[in-house]
């Protein structure tokens, strides 16, 4: 039997993960996960933008809360060196590399953002958060890898570790 797991994890410099973003060799397509609300400006900048983003948050609250957002953009090769600086140095976000095409991971992340309790209150899971995803991923062995690969099936996530290396994971079947 197949099962989705974090199969492997490799350490990358600033250099090497500028190369495979310049290259597009993460996945058939690269996407940022940035999170709004962790810089005013972020906004702004986004917006800005010729290339495709949206806003993970459901349609009803996307205007409102627009400024305070998580969005997934495409990236291009000349993104790097900003998606570098600007985002995964500030852990304001993070890349995935997938095959997944834009619209399905608009549609799968925004899913997994609003979540139920037993008693049936919402509440705001910030799985786009870097720092969550990382702990997310670092417990895999309690069973966390299990929503990871879930929320991130079929991908390569990147994004900051310690002493300025970046780490990779990438998400695949097993048996």
């Amino acid at each position: 039997m197949l099962s989705k797991q974090i199969v492997c994890k490799h350490s990358l410099s600033r250099a090497g993960l500028k190369e495979q973003l310049e290259k597009a060799s993460l996945g058939i397509k690269n996407y940022a996960i940035i999170d709004a609300a962790k810089n005013e400006t972020l906004f702004s900048y986004i917006k800005g933008r010729k290339d495709s983003y949206t806003s993970l948050f459901v349609k009803d609250s996307r205007q409102e809360l627009k400024t305070v957002a998580p969005y997934l953009l495409e990236l291009e090769a000349e993104d790097a060196n900003w998606i570098i600086d600007d985002i995964i140095d500030k852990d304001l976000g993070f890349v995935i590399g997938s095959e997944t095409c834009h619209q399905d991971w608009v549609n799968k992340l925004s899913e997994w953002i609003y979540q139920k309790d037993e008693k049936g209150k919402v509440s705001l899971f910030r799985h786009y958060d870097p720092v969550v995803l990382r702990q997310l991923i670092e417990n895999e062995g309690s069973g966390s890898d299990s929503i990871v690969t879930e929320i991130y099936p079929d991908s390569v996530i990147v994004m900051k570790a310690s002493n300025e290396k970046y780490t990779k994971w990438t998400i695949g079947s097993k048996e």
